[in-house]
């Protein structure tokens, strides 16, 4: 012992010396910094000057009140006699065992504190509840020396000023507990549903855990991580005394029994608020939380939100995609049902007696019918105690599972069913400020998914656009061009029909030649291929994809290759797109070739009048200072699109005219404005789009599923799902508005032009083959070279008359004519074209082309096609030069076979619907 004496002096006098040490240090840096506190007020003067917190308030842009994000004085102040002794016994145990020991800080733990910190450890551990309290009142969390000093100078004054009970009746009362919250009473009735007086220790220990990390131990974000924590606590107050370990075992797998019911009122109590608009108010949520200075807090500053919406047209808007959506669901619900039954009736005992003849066990029904049974059992008598087994070992793979069908237990089986969703977003063009925002069927607070915004799907036709526009900028295309819409197959240079691509128009439908106006307006695939494969050809499709990529304001070439494919089918709309970027890409043609952002928020002004944040301001001039930047394609190209896109609405030929005709015969009012759109629908039915605009607004609709590979049902298509919600929504929006009008470009050509060849029109051409077409300066049709189809035809269409009348008058007819007229009667030959089965005719008539669809040649010296090649789904490398010679000698005769003409890279992709 006498050996040891010395070193354990010596080891002393260390202790002590590096005690002093430390202490002499933590006593000049608290000097100095309270040296810096001369000016600042006592604590009495900042308690009564601490304002108390406020909601803040979102407004639409004509000051209509949206929503409010609520503040954490959506709650009442408790007294301390009023909280359960567990939970402030539990509180004291886990954040400050020495609580009612010291004097506002605990000298040890910042010693520990500060030697992690020299190691290069992060300073914690060392905050009683007085210096939590003075942190929460007084000051951000920013982890500095400097504020731990003022927080500590800050907990003497508070423990100066109040007894240990008022400190712990402050804390409890203002503590940060996550989702906007502050104080345990107004989390235990968000959280659950009750005051806090009335929580199980459970309960308890999860407000207590929320303490430590709001963020990481949220038990709505991330419920693992807050059950192992939130289990220690437990542990703790066991070892302590508080409560017994079966008390702790059963309130704990009782909190975690009920947890998904818990777990809904929960995180609906926030998100479910009186919101008039939730899935936008979300989203600015989101930005505003990003963008708003440092130190402001959303739930509890105050704060007036100006946004861009318009209240009424988003009423308006959502009112009629419900009803879209309840329809679309009905629909998809008897189809499904329906299909089930056929299987169900008539194929399952076939399928059943070949599995058992055959051992096929991946279709023997009757094992399943079984299992079926089995699982009816499973979910009643087997899921609630194994659920309860998985919490008590923390069998995560089990957990997941029984979790699932507590949550299905109580669902009907239409409720269990896949849900049709929808978007509609709308914004003025002028400005790119959204109006209209609806993200999805219902708002759910526990997964904020915005299809509006979000979701990326395939756009099937609306697509065609953006790669008719790059073809009009390559100026190999204009509106005129004749393309041959027959049908197609890409053999991509390869001998293999395997690696062939074969595309096809909606129905099976083909129109032989029709100019580029009529191919985009009537949505055929097969021009749409041919026109891809042209200006993309020599470049692996770079043109045509990076073109519809800067309309999209896509940026980043990585982004693009993951969402485009370098294959002819891209043009049919394969690719992924989101609701907002087609809105914004349809934006430019709309606004005359510009580029405007999608902004959702005007301002926001704190409670004292100051605005503290304004984006609009900054975008406002961002605009002015840059707009040859934003001239994103020639306004000669964006009004030729428009013009065709017109058609939509307007030609009574455009798939939207039957809707609008039969609302003016229902006599509402269809205001004096020229609209633009265009519909799409992917592969079997699965999403169905109507991107449109007016000289204002364009806005944008999508329905379909959050599943990929789930159909909407048979002729679902994007005119008969959206076209009538459209069409109301654009009337609505315009009603009482004047005579609106696209502007047209100063420099556009217009040009009369023969429907029948795209040349000027010749003495040949009749008033009804004559139009007016829109030409970018350069590619106007040369006025030497006239229309020669228009005389073709003539000369072809006497030719065969004459051919007729001659082999009419050789047969012997001249008895018959006597026996039925008599011979006073004089009959012209030229007008019996009734049927007659006593008149035989000489069967080379048969070969005679009588009607304009006979022939299926293309005059047009400049883009001359190979009929051979089908249109619907054109590859660029079906189209073949011809010329003129062998077409003439080919006319009378022409039969569509597949084009022999090598191609690069074999397409198998599969075609998608066109509207």
């Amino acid at each position: 012992m006498a050996k040891s004496d010395p070193d354990i002096i010596k080891r002393a006098i260390i202790k002590a010396g590096i005690i002093l040490f430390m202490a002499l240090t933590a006593s000049i840096i608290l000097g100095i910094v309270i040296s810096s506190l001369n000016n600042m007020k006592n604590i009495e003067e900042l308690l009564e000057s601490k304002r108390p917190s406020l909601p803040s308030k979102v407004f639409d842009r004509n000051g209509n009140e949206i929503t409010e994000f609520y503040s954490d004085e959506k709650r009442e102040l408790v007294n301390l006699d009023l909280i359960p002794e567990y939970l402030v016994q539990a509180l004291i145990a886990w954040e400050d065992a020495s609580f009612y020991q010291h004097h506002g800080f605990n000298p040890l733990a910042i010693m520990r504190a500060a030697f992690n910190n020299l190691r290069g450890f992060p300073i914690s551990g060392a905050s009683t509840i007085t210096q939590q309290l003075a942190n929460v009142l007084f000051f951000n969390k920013e982890f500095t020396i400097e504020r731990k000093i003022k927080e500590l100078w800050v907990a003497f004054q508070l423990e100066k000023k109040y007894t240990k009970n008022e400190i712990l009746t402050l804390y409890l009362n203002h503590v940060h507990l996550g989702a906007g919250l502050n104080g345990v009473q107004a989390a235990s009735q968000f959280y659950f549903k009750k005051n806090v007086q009335n929580i199980s220790y459970a309960e308890a220990a999860s407000l207590i855990t929320l303490i430590s990390n709001p963020t990481l131990y949220s038990f709505i974000k991330f419920p693992q991580n807050h059950k192992a924590k939130q289990k220690e606590v437990m542990n703790k107050m066991v070892r302590n005394g508080i409560i017994s370990d079966l008390d702790s075992e059963k309130s704990f797998n009782d909190f975690w029994l009920n947890w998904q019911e818990r777990e809904d009122s929960a995180r609906g109590a926030f998100f479910n608020r009186n919101d008039k608009a939730p899935f936008f108010s979300d989203w600015i949520l989101n930005i505003l939380e990003e963008k708003l200075p440092k130190g402001i807090n959303v739930f509890k500053d105050g704060l007036k939100i100006y946004t861009t919406l318009d209240l009424e047209h988003q009423e308006y808007a959502q009112k009629l995609m419900d009803a879209v959506l309840e329809k679309q669901q009905k629909i998809y619900e008897e189809y499904s049902k329906r299909n089930y039954n056929i299987i169900h009736n008539q194929f399952m005992d076939a399928l059943s007696l070949m599995g058992l003849t055959y051992s096929l066990e991946n279709i023997q029904i009757g094992v399943s019918r079984i299992k079926s049974q089995g699982k009816v059992k499973y979910r009643k008598e087997i899921n609630a105690p194994l659920n309860l087994t998985s919490q008590i070992f923390n069998i995560d793979s089990l957990l997941s599972v029984t979790e699932n069908y507590f949550n299905q237990k109580e669902k009907s089986a239409n409720e269990l069913m896949t849900q049709v969703q929808g978007a509609f977003i709308v914004i003025e063009n002028q400005t790119g400020q959204i109006l209209t925002m609806i993200g999805g069927k219902v708002f759910d607070p526990n997964h904020r998914f915005n299809f509006a915004m979000q979701s990326r799907r395939q756009p099937g036709s609306t697509f065609k656009p953006l790669i008719y526009s790059a073809a009009l900028d390559s100026q190999m295309f204009t509106a005129a061009t004749m393309i041959n819409d027959a049908e197609t197959v890409f053999t991509f240079d390869s001998d293999d029909p395997d690696d062939w691509y074969t595309p096809a128009n909606y129905g099976g439908y083909y129109h032989g030649l029709v100019n580029f106006r009529k191919a985009l307006k009537s949505s055929l695939n097969i021009p749409a291929c041919r026109i891809f494969y042209e200006i993309g050809k020599n470049n692996e499709y770079r043109v045509p994809i990076d073109w519809a990529a800067k309309l999209l304001d896509l940026n980043a070439q990585e982004d693009i290759d993951s969402r485009f494919s370098k294959e002819i089918s891209t043009v049919l709309g394969t690719g992924s797109v989101s609701p907002i970027e087609m809105v914004k890409a349809f934006s430019v043609f709309a606004n005359q070739g510009q580029r405007r952002y999608p902004n959702s928020i005007i301002k926001v002004v704190d409670r004292d009048g100051n605005v503290i944040y304004s984006p609009w301001k900054e975008l406002e001039k961002y605009y002015r200072d840059n707009r040859n930047r934003l001239q994103v394609i020639n306004d000669n190209n964006a009004f030729i699109m428009t013009d065709i896109l017109k058609g939509t609405v307007h030609d009574t030929d455009g798939y939207l005219y039957p809707h609008k005709e039969k609302m003016l015969e229902n006599g509402k009012v269809f205001p004096d404005v020229e609209m633009a759109a265009k519909t799409g629908t992917s592969q079997n039915f699965g999403d169905t789009w109507l991107i449109g605009y007016s000289p204002e607004i364009t806005t944008g609709a999508w329905v379909g599923f959050k599943e990929y590979g789930v159909t909407l049902g048979f002729n679902q298509s994007a005119v008969q799902v959206l076209g009538p919600t459209w069409l109301e929504f654009m009337r609505k929006s315009h009603i009482g508005k004047e005579e609106l009008r696209f502007k047209k470009p100063s420099g556009l050509r217009v040009v009369e032009i023969c429907r029948k060849s795209g040349k000027r029109p010749s003495p040949h051409c009749s008033d009804y083959d004559v139009y007016y077409e829109y030409f970018i300066p350069g590619t106007t049709p040369d006025e030497e070279t006239q229309c020669h189809v228009c005389q073709y035809e003539q000369e072809k269409n006497e030719e065969s008359m004459n051919n007729f009348t001659q082999i009419f008058e050789s047969s012997q007819i001249n008895g018959f004519d006597d026996q039925i007229f008599g011979d006073d009667v004089i009959v012209d030959p030229t007008l019996l074209i009734r049927d007659n089965s006593d008149v035989t005719l000489d069967k080379n008539i048969l070969d005679i082309n009588l009607f304009d669809d006979d022939l299926s040649f293309n005059f047009d010296d400049e883009v001359i096609v190979d009929d051979r090649v089908s249109d619907e789904t054109t590859d660029s490398h079906s189209v073949k030069p011809v010329n003129k010679t062998e077409t003439n000698n080919t006319n009378e005769n022409t039969t569509d076979k597949t084009s022999s003409e090598p191609v690069a890279q074999a397409i198998t992709q599969p075609d998608t619907t066109s509207d």
